[in-house]
């Protein structure tokens, strides 16, 4: 079986580890003569647990500051002259130290770079992050305009970091950024059908994702913004986490990687959109919020992967006044999400249809993976009480939802055939209700969900799906 060389990985991990380590007890000693109550109210230590994104789906006093997210530092770089931070203006990066860490992410939308903690234009993508993880970040602020930022990122069989460094010019609006990441994860695309299928060994297959971009992002309107990318990844796949082990096939001798022998080479030029007019970024209860995005590989490598994948998410967002148990807004939401690619289809490139993100009732991926897929959804929430923890309110609401998604026959494009193999059957409905908790912490969502194949799932997750 052919061997490739991982060993400076797993030294990588563990200095990472070790560092993040230090810095929680840092934290703690740096904090000794705070309460817990005090720490949590500390947004320079404590700025969101397990967040997708702090402009997403935190609710931080901190964060509610304006020019705290990234969305809105790509707007200073643009409007301020020079983009250099002036007399009486908010930091151009978020945090008021120059060097500043904590727990969940700070990397904005849109994106195109590619990386563990980075925000997809669709929920369907199959690098997205498990339901339930931890992940923290390390800022270095350098001057006014200049950052180098280390996420980390944790989960149930999924383990990811991003380092990058950002520079607003002077001569030029906006962001440029440059990137390395590495992730290694179980991937829906391999798991979760009526059929079983492993490794000739007996283990599950694991993606291996090594590589870095650069990428150009600003805001064109005020409610308008775009990122465009160049990004190269080494793709393997491997038996497990940490291994030079690599796994071409199955126990069919179903392909799971572009070529034969189980190492791809990705080159693609990324473009992703954001439209926003929503009234808050974080939970919105009226208005419009459109992603789109654009990828093209091409050939390099023994690969010579060349495809065009096109998706795009829309989300309505209508203020409503149905039931009355507590005062405060309710909402009916609209979301639809489409996608296709043109072309070679890896299945870790293609999409993946179920589970929190995608139709609930169903696990991640146990409806298909295929080149093209279709999915919307209708939910309303209501507020059902308040209470005060920490010094800190938490807004509990309820939700109602059904889900659809559909492969649109498109299973057989995928190499490998993935879906087919495992029986996963293309399209599937599902419905159930909700507890949404707002936190200093984020939002969590509990979710219980039941499907037209009489299945049913129960969801934990960390941060918002629209």
């Amino acid at each position: 079986m052919p061997t490739s060389n991982n060993s400076f990985r797993q030294p990588l991990f563990l200095i990472l580890g070790a560092t993040c380590t230090n810095l929680l007890f840092t934290t703690v000693s740096w904090s000794q003569d705070l309460s817990w109550t005090d720490l949590l109210l500390e947004a320079s230590y404590f700025d969101g647990l397990v967040d997708r994104t702090l402009e997403k789906v935190s609710t931080n006093a901190a964060d509610l500051l304006p020019n705290t997210s990234e969305s809105q530092i790509r707007e200073t770089a643009q409007n301020t002259p020079n983009n250099n931070v002036q007399s009486g203006t908010e930091p151009l990066f978020p945090g008021n130290k120059p060097l500043s860490f904590g727990f969940g992410s700070i990397l904005g939308e849109p994106t195109a770079l590619k990386g563990p903690t980075r925000q997809t234009v669709v929920a369907a993508e199959s690098t997205t992050l498990p339901n339930i993880y931890i992940g923290g970040y390390l800022q270095q602020k350098i001057g006014d305009n200049q950052r180098l930022l280390l996420e980390a990122v944790g989960g149930l069989q999924f383990l990811g970091i991003d380092l990058s460094y950002s520079i607003a010019p002077g001569s030029l609006p906006g962001i440029f950024s440059f990137n390395f990441s590495s992730q290694q994860s179980r991937v829906p695309a391999f798991e979760n059908g009526e059929r079983e299928v492993e490794l000739p060994n007996g283990d599950e297959p694991w993606v291996d994702r090594l590589g870095g971009g650069i990428e150009y992002s600003r805001r064109l309107a005020s409610q308008l913004q775009m990122a465009v990318g160049l990004n190269y990844q080494r793709v393997v796949i491997r038996d497990a986490a940490f291994t030079s082990n690599v796994s071409p096939r199955d126990e069919f001798g179903n392909k799971l990687s572009f070529s034969d022998n189980g190492i791809d080479a990705l080159l693609t030029l990324n473009f992703a959109g954001l439209y926003d007019n929503t009234d808050t970024p974080s939970y919105p209860t009226k208005g419009t919020r459109i992603r789109f995005g654009v990828d093209q590989s091409f050939p390099v490598g023994n690969a010579s992967i060349t495809y065009t994948r096109f998706a795009a998410n829309v989300s309505q967002f209508f203020p409503v006044r149905l039931l009355n148990f507590k005062e405060g807004p309710q909402t009916f939401i609209l979301n639809f999400q489409a996608g296709t690619m043109l072309g070679d289809v890896p299945p870790y490139e293609a999409f993946v249809l179920g589970g929190a993100s995608s139709v609930r009732g169903y696990s991640k991926g146990e409806i298909s993976t295929s080149s093209s897929f279709i999915q919307a959804t209708a939910e309303y929430r209501f507020p059902i009480f308040s209470f005060s923890a920490f010094r800190q309110p938490f807004d509990v609401s309820g939700s109602l939802f059904v889900d659809y998604g559909s492969d649109l026959g498109t299973a057989d494009d995928v190499t490998g055939e993935p879906a087919i193999v495992r029986d996963k059957p293309g399209d599937g409905l599902g419905y159930g209700f909700g507890l949404n908790a707002r936190s200093p912490f984020g939002l969590i969502r509990f979710e219980f969900g039941w499907n037209d194949r009489g299945g049913n799932e129960i969801f934990v997750v960390f941060g918002d799906r629209f």
